[in-house]
């Protein structure tokens, strides 16, 4: 019977979670009719018999978890887990951003020693058209061939 009587006063209240959400949902979009008016009033009522259930004995036979939503519900050690998932979480951001300070210097040697090649490239081959003799006329003119 016990189970039951849990299993009723769970059953109850992720009805009515759901069903304020739903209420919740229409009131933001503006979309309020009779029904939903109606709906409303039902809500209170089972509400009211929640806190009556909860009142009488109910909450001791009722476990507390089972009433919450499985996202708010509060693991065991879940204050361990949720530091070590942060200290993971911190080391993985740490170690991203390690390869990408590894990437950019990188990057940046090769663009440079890119940059340095053609410019030894591009000095070689001024200073090769600048030992190549001019053929030009002697002053006077006069040529040598």
């Amino acid at each position: 019977m016990e189970a039951l009587q849990q299993r009723f006063g769970a059953l109850l209240a992720d009805s009515v979670e759901m069903r304020l959400k739903a209420l919740q949902t229409k009131i933001e979009k503006g979309t309020v009719s009779s029904a939903d008016l109606a709906a409303f009033d039902q809500l209170k009522n089972d509400l009211m018999l929640l806190q009556g259930y909860a009142a009488v004995g109910g909450a001791d036979a009722l476990d507390g978890t089972a009433v919450e939503h499985a996202r708010f519900r509060r693991l065991p050690d879940s204050g361990a887990a949720r530091n070590q998932e942060l200290l993971d979480e911190v080391l993985y951001v740490k170690n991203l951003l390690y390869f990408c300070a590894a990437s950019l210097a990188t990057t940046a040697v090769l663009i440079s020693g890119y940059w340095l090649g053609q410019r030894s490239r591009l000095h070689r081959i001024g200073s090769e058209i600048a030992s190549i003799p001019m053929l030009a006329k002697r002053p006077g003119g006069e040529s040598n061939d």
